[in-house]
């Protein structure tokens, strides 16, 4: 994703092996707060009177930093991301981000990301969002077949309209309205986003649960 910043008064209690996959370094700060808020609903700290709470709150995030902060990235960074991620012993890997709902599964059969999503080992569980254009297909990576393609409900318990769709899909989970701590233009707080990309970390954490 974008990252993970630190400094917020609730925050993710456990991370290890931080990767910047777009310099190389390890420094993964977050200026987008988009990776913030999804590691959040993740592993935010629970039990601590503060805030709100991470679904699998126990999990260690292993923050990838493969999309810029203006929320930009290439097939090889995100590629790179889920190799290192496997490497380092990940069992969930969640991807809140996709192609435009335009391009097809076909289209990405010769890129990095494809071959290194058609090698993942069988311990290892892929989650990922099926994009916000209310196509009636899922995006890429999402649409490949070793993923857990991921679309959002809204508020009364309906599949949200901006969700992607479509035979690819494998299940919806809550993605309009949630609040999480995250940085946004350099201020910390409890902001509510909407998305595909907010419904799956809800199912990453329920696969790290199980």
């Amino acid at each position: 994703d974008t990252g993970l910043a630190t400094g917020g008064s609730d925050g993710v209690a456990c991370t290890v092996d931080a990767k910047n996959t777009i310099d190389g370094s390890s420094n993964v700060f977050d200026g987008n707060g988009h990776g913030t808020h999804v590691s959040g609903t993740i592993a935010q700290t629970t039990n601590n009177a503060i805030g709100v709470a991470g679904v699998a709150y126990d999990a260690c995030v292993i923050p990838i930093k493969a999309l810029s902060d203006s929320g930009q990235g290439t097939d090889s960074d995100m590629a790179e991301a889920i190799a290192y991620a496997v490497d380092k012993g990940a069992r969930v890997i969640s991807m809140s981000l996709g192609y435009p709902a335009s391009y097809s599964l076909s289209d990405f059969a010769g890129s990095a990301s494809y071959s290194v999503l058609n090698n993942i080992p069988d311990n290892v569980i892929v989650v990922a969002a099926s994009g916000n254009e209310g196509a009636s297909n899922v995006s890429y990576p999402a649409s490949h077949p070793n993923t857990i393609a991921v679309g959002a409900i809204a508020n009364g318990n309906t599949i949200a309209s901006y969700s992607n769709k479509g035979p690819s899909l494998d299940l919806v989970a809550p993605g309009s309205g949630i609040a999480q701590e995250t940085r946004y233009n350099s201020t910390w707080g409890y902001y509510a986003y909407s998305g595909t990309s907010m419904a799956t970390p809800h199912v990453s954490a329920a696969v790290a649960l199980l």
